[in-house]
């Protein structure tokens, strides 16, 4: 077992303005998501540690952002040695306070290096452009820093999102504030105290807290820049703050992904695909495979082969090699996902097979969610489309209301005609589920390529179609067959989620040529 993140520690701090110092706020309980038990605590900042570490970052950017590039990527390249150095002591901190298994934490770490040291490198290559429009006139193009950015991580990947917020704005001479996730402190204070006697002072600065302490950063007058990786709910709200001040903004709020399988599909690969997305750090990534529509013809051999695997995952604490799946990162998370699949069989979905929990009473407190397979879902079921529509309501009024000097996208209005005065018809097919669906609309309308492809009773979209999902700790699959009219791939494909919240998979089967 590795060491005790509390052990031989007076206690951890925040970085603000170059100094390690105490949080005024309540102290911040972190867990060990395997046992539920507590590890410890670590400061909370109270509004005027905020407006602190604000304020050293807004008097540091004077002198940052003039400072030589190179000079920069110097600073850089030392933050990645060191945590080169620190390699094995930053995983297992992240295994701690996380849960994953002790592998994935590996590669979060590595990749946290490889982050300082690609932006190192590319800190005295951003150039600006120059365009003559004439011998005598000529445009100049200038990139500039934005100037103090606040920056708030979510708690699934904290070395690495620690990395990927601030490397590129300190190499590009911004300078930051950063709030890491209450549930994940200890990665990101860590950092913070292996870079604090490599940048100037106020260049970087980590404050922790809960709701409180993220509402005071991104409300701060002295904020140029927000970058939010976690809720949807909670970016609608950072984005109506930044709105009253037309702060620019960056929002990473997850994905409702789906997996497509032809009849042509390595099944065998598809399988060991899925499972990997779909069950990967816990299934808390935004990245992962939430759902999988897969072609009535392999729908069965599939789903045998699918359910199989992930009976055999090996669920356990992050420090024990043979774990595959750990815990959630919290008991709300717990208690989130558990509520989905009790609000999904009670509507009438059914859960086929789960993987075995651990067996030993030392870690009966975990917040532990077996991964698990759920079949027959009604297609409208919140665990298979929970934040579709809001997600489709956006891309609507991005086509609506493209941004300026941009041009109009296929079919808006605003985008002229063709020479022959007809509209354009065209869009471009997001999916190959969009175009089998373009095709069954033109074959139904009659138009070219329609006929061709789809021939009468192929296709059709009120033929039979089968959807399922499956769930890792973070979410919930579920397979259903469908024999009644009506039901087709289209709604089943495209949703949003956070970071933040457990995913559902899904999977479908549909006949077409």
């Amino acid at each position: 077992m590795a060491t005790h993140p509390f052990k031989d520690r007076p206690g951890w701090k925040m970085l603000i303005g170059g100094e390690l110092v105490p949080g005024g706020g309540a102290a911040l309980e972190v867990m060990n998501p395997a046992t539920g038990e507590v590890l410890g605590e670590a400061p909370a900042a109270s509004e005027t540690d905020v407006s602190n570490a604000v304020a050293a970052a807004r008097e540091a950017y004077t002198t940052w952002r003039w400072t030589a590039p190179e000079k920069r990527g110097e600073m850089l390249f030392e933050i990645a040695r060191r945590i080169r150095e620190h390699h094995d002591e930053l995983v297992d901190l992240e295994t701690w306070e996380n849960g994953k298994p002790r592998i994935q934490s590996v590669r979060d770490v590595t990749n946290a290096e490889r982050t300082f040291r690609f932006y190192a490198g590319a800190s005295d290559k951003f150039y600006g452009q120059s365009v003559y429009d004439s011998p005598t006139e000529m445009r100049k193009i200038v990139y500039e820093p934005y100037g103090v950015v606040a920056v708030i991580i979510p708690w699934n990947w904290p070395p690495m999102h620690t990395a990927d917020f601030t490397a590129l704005a300190l190499a590009t001479g911004n300078t930051v504030v950063l709030k890491p996730a209450p549930e994940t402190p200890l990665s990101s204070l860590r950092i913070a105290e292996l870079a604090a006697d490599v940048l100037p002072p106020g260049v970087l600065n980590v404050v922790t807290g809960g709701v409180d302490t993220g509402v005071q950063l991104v409300a701060h007058p002295g904020i140029d820049f927000i970058a939010f990786t976690g809720s949807d709910k909670t970016g609608e709200k950072i984005l109506a703050a930044a709105a009253t001040r037309i702060l620019p903004t960056m929002m990473e709020l997850g994905g409702k992904n789906a997996s497509i399988l032809f009849p042509d599909a390595d099944i065998d690969k598809a399988v060991q695909g899925m499972v990997r997305s779909a069950f990967f750090n816990s299934g808390q990534a935004c990245s992962g495979s939430e759902r999988v529509l897969v072609h009535e013809t392999i729908y069965k051999t599939f789903m045998e082969r699918f359910t199989s695997a992930v009976a055999g995952l090996v669920v356990g604490e992050g420090f024990d090699e043979r774990s595959i799946v750990g815990p959630m990162v919290s008991r709300r998370q717990q208690e989130k996902v558990q509520g989905a699949l009790e609000r999904a069989t009670a509507a009438g979905a059914c859960i086929p097979v789960r993987s075995d929990l651990p067996r030993d009473e030392r870690l009966e407190g975990g917040f532990w969610v077996p991964p698990t397979v759920i079949t027959e879902a009604a297609p409208d079921a919140e665990i298979m489309h929970r934040h579709r529509q809001r997600r489709r309501l956006r891309s609507h009024q991005r086509r609506l209301d493209p941004r300026p000097g941009r041009r109009p996208p296929h079919g808006h209005p605003h985008r002229g005609r063709r020479g022959g005065g007809e509209p354009r018809q065209h869009r471009r097919a997001g999916s190959p589920l969009r175009r089998l669906q373009a095709q069954r609309r033109r074959a139904q309308e009659g138009l070219p390529g329609g006929d061709a492809q789809l021939q009468p009773g192929q296709g059709d979209p009120d033929g039979p179609l089968r959807l399922s999902g499956a769930t890792d700790g973070a979410g919930s699959a579920s397979v259903r067959p469908r024999d009644d009219a009506g039901a087709g791939p289209d709604g089943h494909h495209g949703a949003g989620a956070s970071t933040r919240r457990p995913s559902p998979v899904a999977a479908s089967a549909w006949r077409a040529s």
